[in-house]
């Protein structure tokens, strides 16, 4: 009986100092490997406020909590779930260049994000759409981050096909009724939404990339507030190697914004980023040569000059938000 009793009292000791003085990083592998990823978060979590700067802990970490996301999800398809802890593991993603291993693991667990966007039913209209914008964006990050992604490269294959004939019917109808009623600037960006979705579904489907082209001649003198930074071009035209954009900006994110006219560049159909000439416009009498600061709902409006000609072929203007976010507008 004393045996069994010091036997005992032995195990329980050497779990106190297993669980004590052992290794948290072996113990958070070892939790992460049987599926325990709430523990393995705690583990980590230990050693990461004795190496901040480890890239490798803040993986592991991050992936810890998408697994657990991903758990709850497979167990009750709660979706919402899914997302947090998603989000909470994207907070912990190391700046700069991620190792192999992880990118890898990462990828797969962004196609199950959007997998799990994809087969959720949504609770009205609106969010379909943006389960549906959802879906796409994350097999997109997937398949940036790995490419040899075959899960996440089939699924977005599978879907492509399956909804292109109805995005393209959807922007269609959409071109046609801003067409009757011209005074609905937000119908044209809608037909812009679906057709540039289209095509990008079928690049080469010749009537889509025809609507779109009609579409983005309309659009591009439109305001679309749904943007932090709403952008407009209400006129162009070339002078010998320059090209004149008269522009508009409507600061639309709730607060004061600097808006610097160097942020505002035009990418040709190379991917060629261009900056504006700042000599040559601060001729004109409204050229927008100064960064400006814009309360909220104000706006900016005048001429920049870009050494462009007309041999180059123009894909959009872009304009980075100090967030990162990037503001686009795609020219005919």
């Amino acid at each position: 009986m004393k045996t069994r009793y010091f036997v005992i009292l032995s195990l329980f000791f050497s779990l106190i100092f297993w669980r004590c003085g052992g290794n948290p990083e072996a113990d958070g592998d070892e939790a992460f490997k049987q599926g325990d990823y709430k523990h393995a978060i705690g583990f980590y979590l230990q050693v990461k406020k004795t190496q901040p700067q480890n890239s490798r802990i803040d993986e592991k970490i991050a992936l810890s909590y998408m697994q657990y996301g991903k758990k709850l999800y497979d167990k009750r398809r709660n979706l919402k779930a899914f997302v947090g802890n998603f989000e909470k593991g994207e907070g912990f993603l190391p700046e700069g260049e991620h190792s192999p291993e992880f990118n890898k693991d990462y990828s797969n667990l962004l196609y199950y994000l959007a997998k799990a966007y994809y087969e959720t039913e949504p609770a009205n209209e609106i969010q379909r759409e943006q389960y549906f914008s959802k879906t796409l964006d994350y097999l997109d990050q997937a398949l940036l981050i790995d490419m040899e992604n075959q899960a996440a490269d089939s699924l977005l294959s599978s879907i492509k096909q399956e909804h292109f004939q109805k995005m393209f019917e959807k922007g269609l109808g959409f071109y046609k009724q801003a067409r009757k009623d011209r005074n609905n600037g937000d119908l044209f960006l809608s037909a812009e939404h679906y057709l540039a979705r289209a095509v990008s579904f079928n690049p080469d489907h010749e009537e889509a990339q025809k609507y779109l082209k009609k579409t983005r001649k309309e659009t591009l003198s439109i305001l679309d507030y749904d943007k932090p930074f709403a952008l407009a071009v209400a006129a162009t035209t070339y002078k010998g190697k320059t090209f004149l954009i008269d522009f508009t900006g409507v600061n639309n994110t709730g607060a004061d914004f600097t808006f610097d006219p160097q942020k505002l560049v035009i990418i040709d159909e190379g991917e060629n980023e261009y900056t504006f000439d700042k000599s040559l416009t601060e001729k004109y009498k409204n050229g927008l040569t100064e960064a400006v600061t814009l309360k909220a709902r104000k706006r900016v409006d005048g001429v920049l000059v870009y050494p462009l000609s007309k041999k180059t072929k123009l894909l959009r203007l872009e304009y980075e938000m100090p967030d990162g976010y990037v503001v686009k507008k795609y020219f005919p």
